[in-house]
């Protein structure tokens, strides 16, 4: 009996042993991400902090809304120029641009028109070839 009180005996004990190599290397790994939880934490506050310094700095060079102008109203269409209302030598110019490589948003803010007026222009629907 002894013999295999022996084995069994050592079995506990390589068991026991085992057991406690785990429960040392858990321990361990809990302290591992223990420390990362803490450092991401701290991480995180430093963000916050960085971003919210960032948003009040940028909040205080804007100007308050009711110092700067009016916000529009959505449902109105903008003020623009009709292509009946443009002059020859304006219908002429848009064409010119336009042939040179000028953008038509581009050419369209300079005569107050929309972009697709001046494709309409360019297109030649407008006064035929001038």
């Amino acid at each position: 009996m002894t013999e295999n009180q022996t084995p069994d005996c050592f079995a506990c004990i390589l068991q026991a042993t085992i057991k406690a190599d785990q429960a040392e290397w858990l321990q361990a790994q809990v302290q591992v991400l223990q420390a990362r939880r803490e450092q991401l934490l701290a991480d995180l506050r430093e963000v916050d902090t960085a971003h919210l310094k960032l948003i009040i700095t940028r909040q205080l060079a804007l100007p308050a809304q009711s110092e700067t102008a009016p916000a529009k109203n959505r449902n109105q269409p903008s003020p623009q120029i009709r292509a009946e209302n443009l002059t020859d030598d304006q219908v002429r110019e848009i064409r010119v641009l336009f042939a040179n490589g000028e953008l038509p948003r581009v050419i369209g803010k300079k005569f107050g028109v929309s972009r697709t007026t001046v494709f309409f222009v360019v297109r030649q629907s407008v006064r035929g070839a001038l």
